[in-house]
């Protein structure tokens, strides 16, 4: 498996890309049955799934789903009680590479090239978003410093565990919010802050960081 690296990208055009994003649905082909496996093209094995990295939501009420749309993989949502599925990111040029429910109808997911030349897959954007495409916020540099945002895009590559939004955990009390691992304090050792990702205020919750952190842990009470 590739790890997803960090490159310096022009955010703002992928956010942008994101208030065009469709909300219609798509329908399903049917699978073909075939009399014997000779008669299967040879296209079928290389095709991309229908759907992929599928997670049901906390409620058990949604599927949320990689499926090709666009030519890319984009992020749907299916509603088990109405059977209907819609896409909330509609990428062209992108694909949407993971993602994870925030709460019931919040999602959050990060974006790659996968028609990279080289090979690499290079973290291109993470953004969280309510099921039906709105309320989109920017997490790639979640605590919207400039200082921290230059010096990102002139460091070296980043590994998969180290990116600027790392989610821990959800909260389980109502209020939307999440925990999570951010580069808030020190480019090199990460921090602990409650994130209300629909309106961007947070807390730090590690102030007395012991420094050469590797990645933090939360006990059942969400404490780091």
């Amino acid at each position: 498996m590739k790890a997803i690296r960090f490159a310096p990208v022009l955010s703002v055009l992928v956010f942008a890309a994101l208030s065009v994003f469709a909300q219609t649905s798509e329908p399903v082909k049917p699978t073909p049955r075939y009399a014997a496996p000779a008669d299967i093209p040879v296209e079928t094995f290389f095709r991309r799934a229908q759907y992929s990295k599928m997670s049901i939501s906390p409620d058990g009420s949604k599927l949320a789903a990689l499926r090709p749309i666009n030519g890319r993989e984009n992020l749907v949502v299916i509603d088990f009680e109405g059977g209907k599925s819609h896409a909330i990111t509609g990428y062209k040029d992108l694909d949407v590479h993971d993602f994870e429910w925030l709460s019931n109808d919040r999602l959050y997911f990060r974006v790659a090239d996968f028609a990279e030349a080289t090979g690499n897959i290079f973290l291109r954007g993470a953004y969280a978003i309510d099921i039906d495409g709105k309320h989109v916020r920017d997490l790639t540099y979640p605590l919207e410093r400039a200082a921290e945002r230059k010096a990102r895009q002139n460091s070296v590559y980043f590994r998969e565990t180290s990116t600027s939004f790392q989610v821990l955990s959800r909260t389980f009390d109502g209020s939307g919010d999440s925990i999570a691992q951010i580069f808030g304090r020190s480019q090199i050792y990460a921090d602990v802050y409650r994130f209300n990702t629909r309106t961007g205020e947070y807390k730090l919750l590690t102030p007395q960081t012991p420094g050469n952190v590797v990645r933090w842990v939360l006990d059942r009470d969400l404490v780091p």
